[in-house]
């Protein structure tokens, strides 16, 4: 802008005020300079240059920056916005020309995007099928293979030089040897192992969960009829016992069992010392060996255990295998005894010491606790109470006497 002398030659000159339309410049003085100084302290934009069009300078100190397809600006405030329109939430962009930009339709759960040659990729479901080019095999962990019609319909056909059975680890295969008729088990780290062969009629045992299993020592029969039962016929050999319909169990002398044919209706399982039990007939006699009674027990004496009363008016009669009771009907007393009984006879007594000193008298009933207990000769006196009669002995009789102690001052 050059320089100015101001006051030189003392000449005066006179300056207007030097003012920015946009306030982003302002003007000083400093003797003898004028400044201009840029606000804020930055340098102020002159152009603005695109990808295309070279710089371009401002229009009346403005720039238009417009949006194209779609993208718009929004200005707002000191703020400008670039976004882009007609969006949808979770569709997928794609281009639609040089400067626009278009949305597919939101695929379903499942659906992959797919390419179409010359048009927008679309959501479908995933091919369940496709086509093979070419197919080989690549030899790893012993296996080697070859492939026939490998662009086609490949064959593949897989070799290897391990013998025996073949198991892996994950990185490797093993052949492990087996021999005919072994058992194959689990061994350590995922290999095999085997059992050798028993015997005819050798089962498998478990050894539990640390040892192989091993075959038993016995032997057992292939097949077993129904009901039978197993049993040793020998050391380590099982048999089979047949069943017996309504049988017995038993043993013989030496242990070895077998079945007991059913016995008749009424016999009777007997044992035989030194020999098995058989059925009988029940013994029909026996050696007594002891009596119970309401209160203690009797002991037999060479085999007899004698039955006898307290009570004279009862009796047993014994005959043959029959023991009979008989009450004596000539006198009949409860609760007493008549104990001096002498040839009365009909006499009836219920209570306790009724008729008790009874000799000969005859034809009495005492009923009641002491009823007519001094009577020894005196005949058909009726009592019927506590101790009535009880002064009555001897005499002509014929008294009836009823209730408590009727008669007592006789």
């Amino acid at each position: 802008m050059g320089t100015t002398s101001v006051n030189a030659g003392g000449t005066h000159i006179n300056v207007g005020s030097l003012t920015s339309p946009d306030s982003s410049i302002t003007f000083g003085y400093s003797s003898p300079n004028i400044t201009a100084v840029i606000a804020s302290g930055t340098a102020v934009g002159k152009t603005i240059t695109g990808d295309t069009g070279g710089a371009l300078s401002p229009t009346a100190g403005n720039w238009n920056l417009l949006g194209s397809g779609s993208i718009t600006t929004v200005g707002a405030g000191s703020t400008l916005t670039t976004q882009l329109t007609g969006l949808t939430n979770h569709a997928v962009l794609v281009g639609a020309g040089t400067s626009t930009i278009t949305k597919l339709a939101v695929g379903t759960t499942g659906q992959v995007l797919t390419g179409v040659t010359g048009s927008d990729p679309v959501w479908a479901a995933p091919a369940t099928n496709g086509t093979v080019t070419s197919v080989s095999v690549v030899s790893a962990n012993g296996f080697a293979g070859t492939v026939a019609t490998a662009t086609t319909t490949p064959a593949i056909t897989l070799s290897t030089t391990i013998t025996g059975l073949l198991s892996g680890n994950g990185t490797a295969i093993t052949g492990s040897a087996i021999t005919q008729f072994d058992v194959l088990v689990g061994g350590a780290s995922n290999a095999v192992s085997s059992v050798g062969p028993g015997t005819a009629g050798q089962i498998l045992q478990s050894g539990g969960a640390s040892a192989n299993p091993a075959y038993s020592t016995s032997t057992y029969p292939a097949t077993n009829a129904i009901n039978t039962l197993l049993y040793a016929s020998s050391a380590n050999v099982m048999s089979a016992l047949a069943t017996a319909n309504n049988g017995t169990l038993i043993t013989s002398a030496t242990g070895v069992p077998s079945w007991l044919a059913n016995g008749t209706t009424g016999q009777i399982l007997t044992a035989t010392t030194g020999s098995p039990p058989s059925w009988a007939a029940p013994a029909t006699s026996g050696t007594m060996v002891s009596l119970t009674g309401n209160t203690g027990v009797a002991t037999a004496a060479a085999g007899t255990v004698n039955v006898v009363t307290a009570n004279s008016t009862v009796k047993f009669a014994g005959s043959g295998s029959t023991l009979t009771q008989d009450f004596g009907l000539t006198n009949l007393v409860l609760g007493s005894s008549l104990s001096a009984l002498a040839g009365g006879t009909l006499n009836v007594g219920l209570g306790l010491s009724a008729l008790a000193a009874t000799t000969t008298g005859a034809a009495n009933v005492a009923i009641g606790h002491s009823s007519l207990i001094l009577l020894t000769t005196s005949p058909s006196n009726t009592c019927v109470g506590r101790s009535t009669g009880a002064k009555i002995t001897t005499g002509a009789g014929g008294n009836t006497l009823i209730g408590d102690a009727a008669g007592s001052n006789m």
